[in-house]
């Protein structure tokens, strides 16, 4: 089988033997992508012009507030607390391979629409970061939400897609069995 094929009577785009459904896929998973990467990095450059290292500013009654944190663990500061020389090859390695099992999951036979987004999501928040993490050994966080005293950790855009992705998977899968379940699986 060859690694790249079209089959334009059967719809189907073939990578490598995965079947991708058709164009849609691969056309939504790099629009995702490159809107989150590049709407992320932009935040960041500009949350890192103008916070200065604590310095914690609020905003919309207070519902968020912006601080430069320069966090060297993962998602809320997850493994921070490590050493230095385990953390700074452990982060993005495990980066790397829930990339990878998310990349099996998106060429997977996904025939919901909300996982298929909510995949595409986690991917690149965990891909915008990854490399934030491989340039400059951290991620710049710049932002939590809450009310009073039950507030987020403080994230970054990134973080925001991983964050609704999740729930969408959720979705997307639990819809998916039920459809399946009722014999009508829907296709996007």
């Amino acid at each position: 089988m060859p690694v790249f094929d079209w089959h334009i009577d059967s719809g189907y785009f073939i990578l490598g033997g995965l079947g991708v459904k058709d164009w849609k896929r691969p056309a939504i998973f790099s629009l995702i992508v490159a809107a989150v990467v590049i709407v992320d990095h932009a935040a960041k450059l500009i949350a890192a012009a103008y916070l200065d290292d604590g310095a914690q500013y609020s905003c919309l009654a207070d519902f968020l507030r912006l601080e430069a944190v320069h966090n060297t663990g993962a998602i809320l500061g997850l493994g921070s607390q490590l050493p230095e020389n385990l953390r700074v090859w452990m982060m993005p390695a495990v980066t790397i391979a829930v990339l990878i099992w998310v990349s099996a999951m998106l060429f997977r036979e996904t025939e919901c629409g909300a996982a298929y987004i909510g995949l595409s999501l986690v991917w690149a928040g965990g891909f915008s970061n990854l490399v934030d993490r491989l340039a400059y050994g951290q991620v710049f966080d710049f932002f939590n939400m809450g009310f009073n005293n039950i507030r987020t950790g403080t994230s970054n855009l990134a973080d925001v897609a991983i964050m609704v992705g999740i729930p969408l998977i959720s979705i997307g899968w639990l819809r998916a069995k039920k459809e399946e379940e009722q014999g009508e699986v829907q296709k996007i």
